[in-house]
């Protein structure tokens, strides 16, 4: 995905290339423990479905941080 993009060339308005992410069960799983978040609502799903409502696991927070973060930069390139 990388491009070498050139401070000039950002405008506003500028779209990012669409990000689909497959988040697994054990990638929430890691990231609870790397990030010390133990709330069962990240890798428990019958925790997450039947007690708080929600349609599947949730996703952190964080996690979804650090993909946008990846997605700027290996669009930016080293360049920018």
């Amino acid at each position: 995905m990388s491009s070498s993009l050139s401070p000039s060339s950002v405008t506003v308005g500028l779209e990012l290339p669409e990000l689909v992410v497959d988040v697994s069960a054990a990638q929430l799983i890691f990231f609870s423990a790397a990030t010390y978040n133990a709330h069962r609502t990240h890798y428990d799903y019958r925790w997450a479905t039947e007690v708080e409502g929600h349609p599947d696991l949730v996703i952190h927070g964080g996690l979804q941080s650090a993909r946008a973060a990846k997605l700027v930069t290996d669009w930016a390139g080293p360049s920018l």
